[in-house]
């Protein structure tokens, strides 16, 4: 059963999760207003695990920067985050996501290019976007049901990150 942690807003900032497992992998849903969610380097170096998120945007805009890359991002789109590498999201506008925590070894032994891939925008018109957004869509939705092994056929503890509001403009 999902676990749902809302967060009253002060100031005005609204943010919601919901997490579940889905066959070994932390599947979360995301709603909040602007804000920015900075992983530092000290935040890296205190950190235990080294996962990848795959964070797909189901409404509002994001821009991503990680190690020399920057993406801006929208509905239907999807970047990779390394846990291993500090990292800033920033989101102008409330958004919703849909983000899925990826153990290292799992993407790197199936995509040998993943810690090169981070903070590249894969958009839903076409090619690897077009078929893993309404496939990420359906895990958060109906993922609770499957296995470990269709959800890591399928896939090809969250970290620390400070997080702070976006000033309104």
């Amino acid at each position: 059963m999902p676990d749902t942690a809302p967060v009253p807003g002060k100031h005005g900032f609204a943010a919601s999760a919901v997490a579940q497992v889905t066959g070994g992998l932390l599947v979360s849903t995301m709603r909040t207003d602007p804000h920015q969610a900075a992983r530092t380097p000290d935040l890296v170096r205190r950190a235990a695990g080294e996962d990848f998120f795959l964070t797909l945007l189901t409404e509002g805009s994001a821009r991503l920067r990680q190690d020399d890359r920057a993406a801006e991002m929208g509905p239907g789109d999807f970047a990779i985050v390394d846990s291993a590498h500090p990292y800033v999201f920033r989101f102008d506008r409330p958004f919703r996501s849909v983000v899925l925590q990826i153990p290292r070894a799992m993407l790197t032994s199936r995509c040998a290019v993943a810690e090169h891939v981070t903070a590249v925008p894969f958009r839903t018109t076409g090619g690897t976007g077009a078929f893993v957004s309404p496939v990420l869509r359906a895990l958060a939705e109906q993922g609770h049901g499957l296995g470990q092994a269709t959800t890591a056929s399928c896939v090809g503890g969250a970290g620390l990150c400070y997080c702070r509001p976006t000033p309104r403009r």
